[in-house]
């Protein structure tokens, strides 16, 4: 066994037992680690025993059994945020639909797959209610993408196709190119926090990590990306606070110059291929306003759906040419499948989403080196949202376990934010919590 094996699985035997025996916080750490980076995406992860490729399974098991033996010390007011009750139903919908869609012979794996995404975030939404827990899992993404963007930069085994980078590398809800530089625009607005706040350490991993993903996301060319990029900008300049906004003015300027060095001939002749003119639109863009074209006859025909999994097997009835395609559109796969309660549904998580952020933003004391943490905190989670939201437009995030992750993050937030309120109420008022 190679030593980058044994690193990992020592490391991610060290965290399922410390999921159990000291902080389940560590067990959901290490599930994030593995999501993200995903041994098997690498050379070395098949030398890892087998039994433990099931990762899922394993941190699951072990972040439940550290939440029951160390259920005194979790930190939350309420069971079930207005977030937790709309993904709840959501499911309940996904499974609903696998009966009164269009009938098939096979359970879909999205459904299984879905419910086990929601069993980790609801055991996460109550275990991350400590700002500490929330940085955390924010260095757990920021490292993953250091580690992808290394591996496409210094490996010669990546694959391409059109001249564009074809594969990701790290989890396998982004192991084609698209879908990284999706997960990469989630994490990029936290780097940039970083670098403004961090120590000269952290501001120099930080900058290595932005010169990596900026480099994969020239080469992977997605111009949903390049469009998302674009209304982050807008967005970071519209809600950047004056304490910060000559910092992050600059930082914009510097990641401006270094993109345009960096991105070659390629990259700006697939650019300037965005159209919204139909008539002179390339083949990939047309085939995705005739898969949103089919989605809206399924819709008509079945306005509850045509069922989990479905739309892949009878596009072919609406529009022949894009027989077993995707949608490459989140809302319109989710309007398909899971009819108008689905998409309902959904698009209520995104505005619960911005409204708890915008919630604890009101409450803020800008004069609070701690509120100015959670306002950067949600500036970055803003931009994520904003950007990510931008490639589910473009791409089919619907079964993605990470749009999830993203759309449960403010709840994280919200509930940290709710205990250092609350802690500063018990030190301030000792007499009124004794």
């Amino acid at each position: 066994m190679g030593l980058k094996s044994l690193l990992y699985m020592v490391s991610m035997l060290s965290a399922v037992f410390g999921a159990v025996a000291i902080n389940p916080v560590i067990g959901l750490v290490g599930y994030l680690l593995s999501y993200n980076v995903n041994p098997l995406s690498f050379w070395w992860g098949y030398q890892v025993p087998g039994f433990l490729h099931r990762y899922a399974m394993i941190f699951s098991v072990s972040i439940m059994a550290g939440m029951v033996f160390h259920f005194s010390r979790l930190r939350f007011f309420k069971w079930f945020e207005a977030q937790e009750i709309l993904m709840i139903l959501y499911i309940g919908i996904m499974w609903i639909s696998t009966f009164t869609g269009i009938p098939t012979d096979a359970l879909g794996e999205n459904v299984l797959k879905m419910t086990k995404v929601t069993l980790i975030l609801l055991m996460a939404s109550h275990l991350v209610t400590d700002i500490k827990y929330f940085n955390w899992v924010v260095w757990v993404y920021i490292f993953a993408a250091f580690i992808s963007g290394f591996e496409i930069f210094s490996s010669d085994t990546v694959s391409y196709r059109g001249g564009r980078l074809d594969m990701g590398i790290g989890g396998s809800d982004f192991s084609e190119g698209n879908f990284l530089a999706a997960h990469y625009l989630m994490i990029m607005p936290w780097v940039g926090i970083k670098v403004l706040t961090g120590s000269w350490k952290v501001r120099l991993f930080c900058l290595m990590t932005t010169a990596f993903v900026v480099n994969t996301l020239i080469l992977i060319e997605s111009r949903g990306s390049f469009l998302a990029i674009g209304c982050g900008v807008i967005m970071t300049l519209f809600l950047s606070g004056a304490k910060f906004r000559k910092q992050i003015l600059t930082l914009l300027a510097c990641g401006a110059v270094g993109f345009i060095f960096l991105a070659d001939a390629s990259f700006w002749n697939r650019m300037h291929t965005i159209e919204t003119d139909q008539s002179t639109m390339d083949r990939s863009a047309m085939g995705r306003i005739e898969a949103w074209k089919g989605a809206i006859g399924m819709f008509e025909d079945h306005p509850f759906g045509v069922g989990e999994g479905n739309y892949k097997r009878i596009i072919g009835d609406y529009v022949p040419q894009m027989a077993g395609r995707d949608t490459h559109n989140t809302f319109f796969r989710c309007l398909a499948e899971l009819g108008i309660q689905g998409l309902a549904v959904l698009l209520l998580m995104v505005q619960n989403a911005f409204r708890m952020l915008s919630r604890i933003k009101k409450q803020l004391d800008v004069n609070d080196p701690g509120d100015q943490e959670f306002s950067l905190h949600i500036l970055a989670l803003r931009i994520s949202l904003l950007m990510y939201l931008v490639t589910t437009m473009f791409l089919t995030h619907t079964y993605v376990e990470e749009f999830y992750w993203l759309l449960m993050l403010p709840l994280f937030l919200k509930r940290c934010f709710d205990n250092e309120r609350y802690k500063a109420y018990t030190a301030a008022h000792p007499e009124g919590t004794a």
